[in-house]
């Protein structure tokens, strides 16, 4: 079958026609069935890159960088406020880390400290695929700063075949002390609450341009599911290689729950409580 065969048999989805009348309205000419198709056609082609692809209006070339994108409005509005500059390490302050663990898979994480006034600065970002722990702990050694906490997913509970430890005893055991686990409770882990505990911190957060410039591109690049049945998108995220940058700052945004600043600056545990801590 050609192409223009499987553009007569397309039907058009009800999302689409709604959207094109409403261009109709707008331009205040018809658009035609034979039209409305092509955009169909392209539309499953193209998902989230039809508007900037295909523009219908100036407000549309504009405006669909960002369409499915989780963060990437705020990750703009970041960039233009200067919130993506250099943000230097304070070393009176501890370093907090974010952890999403892959075994088979990458490995992600965050550092960040919390400053006065609920700023969170986000000054290293890390990630390496197929490593063992080990490598993961020398890195965070190397790095030479005063841990505080490090907030790992409800999954480093699980012990592993090869040492009998858990990912976090594990962890504790190479870091030697430097630094105190908690383990983000299996409840609070759900993608979309975590999801909106991001986007509802990422105003507080300056990040180092320098040191964390590849977890920003994860995290304006993480998207939405695309249906292509449907024609729209799912409100589930699309797992890629941005997910797992994407998932260990999800973290970070629930561990804060459990990590206050008192007005000195000092980090202390939040009467909220901490699913568990290994000391």
């Amino acid at each position: 079958m050609d192409i223009q065969s499987k553009k007569n048999d397309l039907i058009v989805s009800k999302e689409t026609n709604d959207y094109i009348d409403i261009i109709e309205l707008e331009r205040r000419r018809k658009i035609d069935e034979e039209q409305r198709r092509w955009y169909e056609m392209k539309k499953r082609q193209l998902g989230d890159l039809i508007k900037q692809e295909y523009p219908s209006n100036a407000r549309e070339a504009f405006e669909s960088a960002n369409e499915g994108l989780y963060y990437g409005a705020q990750i703009t509005k970041l960039r233009a406020g200067g919130a993506i500059t250099r943000v230097p390490y304070d070393n009176s302050q501890p370093v907090h880390c974010a952890f999403d663990i892959g075994l088979d898979d990458f490995t992600s994480i965050w550092c960040f400290q919390l400053m006065r006034g609920g700023a969170i600065n986000i000054i290293n970002f890390y990630e390496e695929y197929n490593e063992e722990i080990a490598h993961y702990a020398d890195w965070l050694t190397k790095t030479k700063y005063k841990i505080g906490r490090i907030i790992l997913p409800h999954d480093a509970a699980k012990r592993e075949n090869s040492n009998k430890l858990s990912y976090a005893d594990h962890l504790r055991a190479l870091l030697d002390g430097n630094g105190k686990i908690v383990i983000i409770d299996r409840r609070d882990s759900k993608p979309f609450d975590g999801i909106q505990a991001v986007r509802a911190i990422l105003s507080r957060c300056s990040f180092d341009e320098q040191h964390t410039g590849k977890g920003i591109k994860h995290l304006e690049s993480y998207r939405k599911l695309w249906d292509d049945r449907l024609g729209c998108y799912k409100d589930t995220p699309f797992h890629d290689e941005h997910s797992h940058a994407a998932d260990a700052f999800r973290y970070l945004a629930i561990g804060l729950q459990n990590i206050d600043t008192n007005s000195r600056g000092s980090v202390e545990n939040d009467h909220k409580a901490v699913d568990r801590y290994y000391s």
